[in-house]
């Protein structure tokens, strides 16, 4: 038995807060069996459609994902974290108009929707609309919003239009962001930072001192 499931009968919020520490733990596998029971107690629950989804996601397990993420939709059009689960299902296919469609259905439901402005704005930058891409890191970045993700996927993004110098100085501005990248659930990003400076031919560990930019550049 899992240390965070109890073995007695739970309340739906019980089983709920469970299912949240399955996932914070990686036990994916518990977390559908807990939210299993919840959606057993609660049929008509969107959330916990959308959340058994996320985690079957976390799975590999994407029919299953989608069937879920559609379901939740079907309870609640208005559920903007499940538009933004979707369109990661659909990403992960390669299907990125229908990735598109869906982060803008999100934030047309709820503009604060941090994580669908990023997400949306990586997978116009992977349709080569660079400038559009930019426009949704900029957002975030003026807001203070996912700073370490911002800086590192705005970097990215001028780094594939050409713009290294900005490329660098964002990647380095996302590092100082991330701070300790073992805390936490960031040592991804951290990863990912490190192969993209070493594109550049430098030393991971070599830090290099760029002119500072517009918080906002221009570029034609």
């Amino acid at each position: 038995m899992c240390p965070w499931v109890s073995p007695s009968p739970q309340s739906v919020g019980t089983l709920r807060q469970e299912a949240s520490a399955a996932v914070r733990h990686g036990d994916y596998g518990t977390a559908i069996d807990v939210l299993t029971q919840v959606l057993q107690q609660q049929p008509h629950s969107a959330m916990d459609y959308n959340n058994r989804g996320f985690v079957y996601l976390k799975l590999g397990q994407e029919a299953a994902a989608l069937a879920d993420l559609n379901q939740a939709l079907a309870l609640d059009p208005s559920l903007d974290s499940a538009y933004n689960n979707r369109g990661n299902y659909y990403a992960q296919q390669g299907r990125l108009t229908q990735a598109l469609n869906d982060y803008h259905q999100a934030l047309s439901h709820n503009p604060h929707n941090d994580r669908a402005r990023l997400n949306l704005g990586i997978t116009l930058r992977d349709m080569g609309l660079h400038r559009l891409a930019l426009e949704n890191f900029n957002a975030l970045i003026a807001f203070d919003k996912l700073p370490a993700h911002a800086y590192a996927e705005r970097g990215r993004t001028h780094y594939l239009a050409g713009h290294w110098n900005w490329a660098m100085g964002d990647y380095h501005t996302a590092l100082a962001a991330l701070g300790d990248p073992t805390l936490g659930n960031l040592g991804g990003l951290h990863h990912r930072l490190m192969t993209w400076i070493a594109e550049f031919g430098l030393e991971s560990a070599e830090v290099v001192h760029f002119p500072r930019f517009p918080e906002f550049p221009q570029f034609a």
